[in-house]
């Protein structure tokens, strides 16, 4: 998602609702260590989530990275 807002590829429409609390959520990430040394990445803090941010992060990936397919359906035979 950051490499979309750098190269301009990803943008916040101005006329987004809740346009004004996605951009705190995205501003809220941080990264941080855990005690095993691993890095981690952390967002809204204590009382807070992000909701609006990893969904927006998560279209961007699928759209930038995920090849589009279909999905059947259909019964299971011999299914008791």
């Amino acid at each position: 998602m950051a490499s979309g807002f750098e190269t301009g590829e990803l943008t916040i429409a101005e006329d987004l609702p809740l346009r004004t609390q996605l951009i705190q959520e995205i501003a809220a990430f941080e990264l941080a260590t855990t005690a095993a040394g691993n890095l981690v990445l952390e967002g809204g803090g204590k009382g807070h989530h992000s909701d609006l941010a990893i969904a927006t992060a998560l279209a961007y990936f699928t759209s930038e990275r995920l090849q589009p397919y279909t999905f059947e359906t259909a019964k299971l035979a011999n299914w008791f």
